[in-house]
């Protein structure tokens, strides 16, 4: 009996030997496995370092520059095709030579330059002063009459004398008056007077506005 059961203990410890044995083989493997895995090329040792998800310092600043940059780029961008567009806008409004406002403001220069011409040139009765007297008023009226039209919105009941426009329009109207008064006089003596503080009083309306 005990013959017998001799061989399967036998049997039974080395197969429980073997078992160990290639448990262990297992084991040593799976370990050379994971210590080779933290070697590199050369045979160091890898130093292992926890998961860093920040970006570095000067990545993280230039993205952080990008959108305010672009955002500053395209408002230069808009504010150079602003820009540009009003001088475009002023080119063509410069390019016009004949507007309303030009044309009283001429009227009014071209008036007091015949004033001066007519105060100038020999006091012949029918002469050259006769003619520049007249021209100097047809073109004073016509310059009183157009700043009417095109400039009746600046002038203002309010403030009245703080107003440059009311001064403007009242001296010059004045110095009108003063050419009217020098022409109907001129086959008499004494209308010099009339015709110089006309043209006084021009150039004070013309120096209130330009």
């Amino acid at each position: 009996m005990v013959d017998d059961e001799l061989p399967n203990d036998l049997f039974f410890n080395t197969e429980v030997v073997m078992f160990k044995k290639i448990l262990l083989a297992g084991f040593l493997l799976v370990y050379s496995a994971m210590a080779f895995s933290q070697d590199d090329a050369t045979g160091n040792a890898v130093t292992y370092q926890p998961l860093n998800l920040y970006l570095p310092t000067l990545q993280y600043m230039q993205l952080a520059a990008a959108e305010p940059a672009e955002t500053a780029t395209k408002d230069t961008t808009a504010v150079e095709a602003t820009v540009t567009d009003t001088v475009s806008i002023e080119s063509e409004y410069k390019d016009r030579w004949l507007t309303a406002n030009k044309t009283h403001k001429w009227l009014g220069i071209g008036s007091l330059a015949l004033a001066v011409a007519s105060a100038i040139v020999p006091k012949e009765e029918e002469g050259a002063h006769h003619d520049l007297a007249e021209g100097a008023l047809i073109l004073g009226g016509a310059a009183v009459a157009t700043g009417l039209v095109f400039h009746y919105d600046d002038l203002s009941g309010k403030k009245f004398f703080s107003n440059p426009d009311n001064w403007h329009a009242m001296l010059t109207t004045l110095g009108v008056v003063g050419y009217a008064i020098a022409v109907d006089q001129g086959g008499e003596g004494g209308h010099a007077g009339a015709g110089i503080a006309g043209m006084v009083l021009m150039i004070g309306g013309i120096k209130m506005t330009w």
